[in-house]
């Protein structure tokens, strides 16, 4: 059993999840952990106005994708643009090689943040615990701003799709704390069986 740190009395019920985060850094954990796991990744800045200099959320999520010893295999920057976004996710869950694919920005609630919408039609199984465990950290470190973000995480068919705020302070949070300490773990898309996971293609609800 893992140790857990003493919890107050009185304190919430969910306090042993917020003291489990408080112990330190998930990432350096996962570094340091005698695995040869290595997921293949790929990153999508959703951005209309970052260029490859300007990216600089992109760049530090690959490099804390790359420290953890995983592999970047796709990395682009695309236009706010659902139909092409949501072919380019297509694209990568198709893709045998990617296991897991973070998607930055987008995710708030402007008229062009449409990056849940684009993966929505896609999705075999959402994992809520992200997008909520994310919004309490979240809000711990920048406050009520946390509460717009619609930051989640899905299964698509057999790839693990993580959808990110675009500052790099919240790329970091969420790549630190939460992906890169699940990608050491078996992730849930090898625990669905094939029976569970519809081809993409076939799909009827899928609009391009």
């Amino acid at each position: 059993m893992p140790h857990r740190a003493p919890i107050p009395k009185g304190a919430a019920p969910n306090a042993h999840l917020v003291a489990h985060f408080r112990l330190g850094s998930g990432y350096h954990r996962a570094m340091n952990r005698d695995t040869d796991i290595a997921r293949g990744c790929a990153i999508a800045t959703i951005s209309d106005t970052r260029t490859a200099e300007t990216d600089r959320s992109g760049v530090l999520a690959s490099d804390l994708l790359r420290q953890a010893g995983h592999e970047v295999l796709q990395q682009r920057i695309i236009t706010e643009d659902l139909s092409m976004l949501r072919h380019l996710l297509r694209e990568w869950t198709d893709d045998s090689r990617i296991h897991v694919i973070i998607g930055i920005g987008g995710t708030g609630l402007d008229s062009t943040d449409i990056t849940p919408e684009a993966i929505s039609p896609l999705i075999t199984k959402h994992m809520p615990g992200f997008g909520e465990i994310f919004r309490m950290l979240a809000f711990e470190e920048f406050g009520v701003s946390a509460l717009e973000t619609r930051a989640m995480a899905a299964v698509c068919h057999s790839t693990l799709v993580y959808l990110v705020p675009a500052e790099p302070t919240a790329v970091k949070l969420a790549v630190e704390r939460l992906i890169v300490p699940q990608l050491g773990e078996r992730l849930p898309t090898e625990r669905l069986r094939p029976t569970m996971l519809p081809p993409v293609h076939g799909r009827s609800d899928i609009i391009t």
